[in-house]
C-alpha cells in the first residue's frame, strides 16, 4: 500500500508539474513553433504501454542498457551495473510520469485557454509582480482543472498495474 501511494503521488506530481509548465509556454508565452512543441508532447499517446516499458527496459537497463553504456564510457564508471535502474520504484515512477504528462497538458490545457488573460494584465497594472499574479490570479483559476487532473491520475496511478507489473518484477 505504502508503495502504492507513493508511486501514485509522486507519479501525478512530476505529471502535473512538467504538464503545467508544457501547457504554460505554449499557451501564456510567444514560444515558436508551439504547434510543433504541443504535437510532440501528444505523441507518445499513440504509443501503448507495454512498448513504452520495454523500451525503457533497453534503454536503462542496470546491465545493457544503451543509457547505461554510454553513461559508464563518458564517466569512466567501472562497475559493470548502473548508474541507471529502471526496475526501481523511482524508474518506475518516471516512466509512468512520461505516460501521464500527454495526458495532463489535454487535460489543463483547456483551463490555461478559457480565462481571459486581461485578469493577469490587471493585476500586473496594479502593481503585483509576476509571482504575486501567479498565486493570487492564476493559480486560483487554475485551482479546480488542477485539483480535477490531480484526482483523476491519483486513481489512475492507483489503478495502473501495466508499467510497475513490467519494470517492477
Amino acid at each position: 500500500l505504502a508503495n502504492s501511494l507513493i508511486y501514485a503521488l509522486a507519479t501525478v506530481g512530476i505529471s502535473l508539474t512538467v504538464g503545467m509548465s508544457l501547457v504554460w509556454l505554449t499557451e501564456r508565452t510567444d514560444l515558436p513553433a508551439k504547434e510543433v512543441v504541443l504535437a510532440l508532447v501528444l505523441l507518445p499517446v499513440a504509443i501503448p504501454g507495454m512498448v513504452k516499458a520495454i523500451g525503457w527496459a533497453m534503454l536503462a537497463n542496470p546491465n545493457m542498457g544503451v543509457l547505461n553504456s554510454i553513461a559508464r564510457d563518458a564517466f569512466g564508471f567501472v562497475d559493470r551495473f548502473g548508474p541507471l535502474n529502471i526496475y526501481s520504484l523511482g524508474g518506475i515512477i518516471f516512466v509512468s510520469a512520461l505516460s501521464h504528462i500527454p495526458s495532463v497538458t489535454l487535460m489543463i490545457a483547456g483551463a490555461f485557454r478559457s480565462f481571459d488573460p486581461v485578469l493577469e494584465e490587471a493585476a500586473q497594472t496594479s502593481g503585483a509582480d509576476w509571482r504575486q499574479t501567479q498565486r493570487l490570479v492564476t493559480m486560483p483559476l487554475l485551482q479546480p482543472s488542477l485539483l480535477a487532473a490531480f484526482l483523476y491520475f491519483f486513481a489512475a496511478g492507483l489503478d495502473d498495474f501495466q508499467l510497475p507489473a513490467l519494470l517492477g518484477l
